[in-house]
């Protein structure tokens, strides 16, 4: 199963938060699909060790990229962070509707979204 991913902030009403099952469940050995805002894919592979890689095509062979780095859930909480570069995010997230998510901040304010195909 592959998630697509639609980036930019914008306002939360009143959707569900997961649970940290419903979490799990669309996290370990998934891939998302990031549709990124300049043109090419981003995915991201979240492995069940706790690590997770990126790889973007601008569709461009010379221009291919990825990035490694852990994740990890806390409760209803995933965090992830880029290896070698000491950051670290954490996002609860919600359903927006059937098959769209929600990423929140601390604040709770989206910061990206992604729908199941």
């Amino acid at each position: 199963m592959a998630l697509v991913i639609f980036q930019g902030a914008h306002s939360v009403d009143a959707e569900e938060l997961l649970t940290a099952d419903e979490l799990s469940s669309i996290l370990s050995g998934k891939t998302w699909i990031v549709l990124g805002q300049t043109g090419g894919d981003i995915r991201i592979t979240w492995r069940p060790d706790g690590t997770y890689c990126t790889e973007s095509d601008s569709g461009r062979e010379s221009q291919s990229r990825s990035q490694c780095g852990t994740w990890r859930q806390e409760q209803e909480r995933f965090c992830f962070g880029v290896k070698d570069q000491g950051t670290d995010e954490c996002f609860r997230v919600i359903r927006a509707s059937t098959k769209k998510f929600d990423a929140l901040d601390d604040s709770g304010n989206v910061d990206f979204s992604w729908s199941m195909r």
